[in-house]
């Protein structure tokens, strides 16, 4: 009952909310590493995946960039993408996190926009993203108030 009632709590929120959100379910390969006798790694990242935001809106994302993973796997990401919706509207992100490596929040920053994401230009936007067992499967999510 008490996963009910959260459920329907979030569900109705979500709903009366004006927020924008963004979904996207990537696939992330591995292009090159580097790995220290520390434990620390440098890695250079692609991930690719489709999307879609409460707007009814969906398309394909894909980002590149550096990630740096310390010994107590903590990660730095820089990355920067491009996406396309199903309209033929584009638009950038750049993406920054500094958190555990299996999930973390960061801050997706909108950058070369066209069409209806225009008013999206510059605007810092919250995320969340978590990976699978085996950090190939990911989940995000973004929030821009």
């Amino acid at each position: 009952m008490k996963y009910i009632t959260l459920f329907l709590v979030f569900f109705s929120s979500s709903l009366l909310s004006k927020d924008y959100t963004l979904k996207w379910f990537n696939f992330i390969t591995i292009l090159d590493s580097i790995e220290y006798k520390d434990k620390s790694t440098y890695r250079l990242l692609r991930a690719d995946g489709s999307w879609e935001d409460n707007k009814g809106f969906y398309g394909s994302l894909k980002c590149v960039g550096p990630n740096k993973i310390s010994a107590n796997n903590e990660v730095e990401l820089d990355a920067y993408c491009e996406a396309y919706d199903n309209e033929g509207d584009t638009f950038g992100l750049r993406l920054y996190r500094s958190s555990n490596i299996n999930a973390g929040v960061g801050t997706a920053t909108y950058i070369k926009t066209s069409g209806k994401y225009r008013k999206f230009e510059s605007k810092k936007c919250t995320y969340a993203i978590t990976y699978l067992n085996d950090i190939k499967k990911g989940f995000y999510k973004h929030i821009c108030k």
